[in-house]
C-alpha cells in the first residue's frame, strides 16, 4: 500500500492521511480481536450490554465506511465482526 501511495500523484498530506487511516483501522481491528478473545476465554469478564456496546463501535465504523466509501472490504470486515459480537452477546449465558 505504501508503494502505491508513493507512486501516486496524491498530495503528501493526503498520502500520509491515507496511510494513517489504514493503520488506524488495522490497529482497531487487532484491539477488538484481543478484547473479544479475552471475553471468549473468560466469559464472566464482560456483561451482555458491555459486549453489545463495544460491538457498536465497529458497527458504526462499517456504516460510515459504506456511507462515505461505498462497497469496500474494510466495511465488510467491521460489519461481520460487529454482528458476530452482537450475536455472541445475545447467546451468552448470564
Amino acid at each position: 500500500m505504501s508503494a502505491v501511495v508513493a507512486k501516486s500523484d496524491l498530495p503528501s498530506f493526503l498520502g500520509t492521511g491515507f496511510k494513517t487511516l489504514w493503520l488506524q483501522d488495522s490497529v482497531i481491528q487487532i484491539v477488538f480481536a484481543i478484547m473479544f478473545a479475552f471475553v471468549a476465554i473468560r466469559p464472566s469478564a464482560a456483561t451482555k450490554p458491555i459486549i453489545i456496546l463495544i460491538a457498536l463501535i465497529p458497527m458504526t465504523t462499517a456504516v460510515l465506511i459504506y456511507c462515505f466509501i461505498g462497497n469496500f472490504i474494510g466495511g465488510h470486515i467491521f460489519l461481520i465482526g460487529a454482528v458476530a459480537a452482537i450475536l455472541g452477546a445475545l447467546l451468552k449465558e448470564s
